[in-house]
């Protein structure tokens, strides 16, 4: 059986960066895709370890890891207590098209007919 998301049922979404999907999926721990997710979903509001980690249910000192992790891996450039996404290299749609699949490409249609 396959599996498809309806995410028109949802009220809200957030975005997620393609880098992080595609290079990071598979080797981010639990905690570490919780974090990110958190700060995706509340991006803007200013939290300290303390508070995100028990927003998350885990450790100060994994909250701390977790935001270290992102910013090791060029994901996020950390500035003190300023954290802000790094500049990823741009893929034209040219490229995204070219790995569509025909399930990608009725629901991009989709997308576009309801737009206009």
């Amino acid at each position: 059986m396959d599996y498809r998301l309806d995410v028109g049922m949802w009220n809200q979404v957030f975005a997620v960066p393609c880098a992080l999907v595609d290079q990071h999926l598979k080797l981010a721990g639990k905690e570490q895709l919780q974090v990110i997710l958190w700060l995706l979903r509340f991006g803007g509001q200013g939290f300290s370890p303390e508070e995100l980690a028990q927003r998350l249910g885990m450790s100060p000192d994994s909250a701390r890891d977790a935001l270290d992790y992102w910013c090791d891996r060029g994901l996020l450039r950390c500035s003190g207590a300023l954290l802000s996404p790094m500049p990823q290299q741009a893929v034209s749609c040219t490229q995204l098209r070219a790995h569509e699949t025909s399930q990608d490409l009725v629901v991009r249609l989709l997308l576009e007919k309801k737009k206009g």
